[in-house]
């Protein structure tokens, strides 16, 4: 035996008894009635980086539905303190721009200082370098992606 309440479809939302007539002051966005308010009444569309007609809730709100027309500011690595760093304090210096590689070359330097009794230490100095700027680099893309898509 079935129920008809569970197997029938759900009515429209007539409202309930005693709420205010549409057209009447007293009603308000959420009543009900042919003439309630759009639910997107307020919503910008259009705009400076929104193409026309796309919807979004206007500067500053960090919507994804449109492009935010404010400047960002991004906080970015310099590659120049990066290679500074890393040329004067070569495994250490790299933990500006990257700590992952700053102990994947210590463990590395160390390696390198026991098989070749400290002479192929030299060698090591310029990977650092050009590791830390091409860390800083990447870290500034990400940044920069991060900021693009709203985050």
């Amino acid at each position: 035996m079935s129920d008809p309440r569970y197997t029938s479809p759900i009515p429209p939302y007539q409202g309930y008894a005693g709420a205010p007539a549409s057209g009447s002051p007293a009603a308000g966005p959420h009543s009900a009635g042919p003439h309630a308010a759009s639910p997107l009444e307020g919503v910008v569309v259009g705009g400076p980086g929104r193409p026309s007609g796309t919807p979004g809730f206007g500067p500053g709100f960090g919507s994804r539905l449109g492009a935010d027309p404010r400047p960002r500011f991004v906080r970015q690595k310099s590659l120049l303190l990066a290679a500074l760093l890393a040329f004067v304090f070569p495994p250490i210096g790299m933990l500006y721009s990257t700590v992952f590689g700053t102990f994947v070359m210590i463990l590395v330097g160390l390696v390198v200082a026991i098989v070749t009794a400290g002479q192929g230490l030299a060698a090591l100095w310029p990977v650092c370098v050009v590791w830390a700027v091409w860390a800083a680099h990447r870290k500034n893309q990400r940044r920069l992606a991060w900021a693009a898509m709203g985050f």
